[in-house]
């Protein structure tokens, strides 16, 4: 099963992505006056417990009423949870990221472009958890909650900051300053996080909660986006709206393109996947057009187009959802992350 979202509306394919079906009842937002409705849902999060219930958030900037809906049949039917339509919910318009516990369902933590907001009754009501206080901090990123602990990384205007109770409360200071785009941490080496920074690259880690960090560059690549290959402890991905796929072997010192057979005028690539079992590679580029590939990403097959410009992407049981554009606020592409586990496309694989 294959989740997309483009343009505020949910998709859903059960055939690999060959044809899709409009799951959008129910996830209307209205204009602050009421008078207009739109579809404004950025990101769809799917319950690790049970894996037809969905949560899918909005982001609306200010200009609409929006929130967090929910569906317990697989998108067929969405009720609104929270939002700024919603008195005592205390969730604001914005519902994107969105994170689960992996263990409860009752913890969501989910960001917006002016703060985060915690919730510890399945996303009814929320609290707000700023880090470094109530402020202006647009959120472009959130981790998964790493295994095995409560600890979750975020990746905000002013950097990227750590908590290790589901967001509760955050590092007195960013844990690396400056304007990030993404962070993720490393599926094989857990304490080990990447992030990158905006015109200064990729940095990596091992000890991020005493502010140490290694540069590893690569600027000019413009990277939005990291995930990690399964069964490849060494192995980056990274996306780029700017330069397309690349591919390191040695834990970012170096890369190389992946971007054989995509079109050089649009190498732009908003979503990729990989099947655990085959390795075979699903991308969709910002135009819509979606390429296959059977050798890891060496080489690409155009084998349709969306017909729109894909906003998230969802992967279902056989696909592991490999990045995102996560953050960047770009408004006609960000994608999402994996079914039926709650993780951010950075990556996170499961154990083999």
């Amino acid at each position: 099963i294959v989740y997309l979202v483009t343009l505020g509306r949910v998709y859903r394919s059960e055939d690999g992505g060959d044809s899709w079906v409009s799951i959008s009842s129910g996830l209307t937002s209205y204009s602050w006056s009421g008078k207009q409705s739109a579809e404004l849902v950025y990101e769809v999060a799917v319950d690790p417990s049970k894996s037809v219930h969905l949560l899918a958030g909005t982001r609306t900037d200010g200009e609409w009423h929006g929130g967090l809906f929910e569906s317990n049949d697989s998108g067929q039917k969405w009720t609104q949870i929270a939002g700024s339509n919603l008195k005592g919910t205390e969730l604001a318009a914005d519902a994107w990221p969105i994170v689960l516990s992996e263990k409860t369902d009752k913890i969501v933590l989910v960001g917006g472009r002016v703060g985060v907001w915690l919730s510890e009754d399945r996303g009814r009501k929320f609290k707000r958890v700023d880090p470094g206080g109530v402020g202006e901090h647009d959120i472009r990123d959130l981790t998964p909650f790493v295994p095995g602990s409560k600890d979750v990384y975020l990746a905000a205007a002013r950097g990227v900051w750590g908590s290790g109770d589901h967001g509760e409360t955050w590092s007195k200071k960013p844990l690396l300053e400056g304007d990030a785009c993404c962070v993720a941490f490393d599926p094989y080496a857990r304490k080990r996080l990447y992030a990158v920074l905006r015109d200064r690259g990729l940095f990596m880690s091992d000890d991020a909660r005493h502010q140490k960090w290694t540069e590893l560059g690569h600027a000019e690549l413009e990277v939005t986006g990291l995930a990690f290959p399964p069964k490849e402890p060494k192995a980056i991905v990274a996306t780029s709206r700017a330069t397309g796929l690349h591919v390191s072997k040695d834990e970012g010192k170096t890369f190389t393109p992946l971007n054989g057979g995509l079109s050089t005028l649009a190498p732009a690539v908003c979503a990729v996947a990989v099947s655990p079992k085959d390795g075979t590679h699903l991308a969709v580029t910002d135009l819509g057009m979606v390429h296959t590939s059977g050798d890891r990403g060496q080489s690409w097959k155009h084998v349709g187009r969306l017909g729109q410009r894909c906003r998230e992407i969802l992967v279902g049981d056989l696909l592991i959802l490999l990045d995102r554009l996560a953050g960047c606020r770009i408004d006609d592409c960000v994608l999402a992350h994996l079914a039926p586990l709650p993780m951010r496309s950075h990556g996170f694989v499961a154990d083999y």
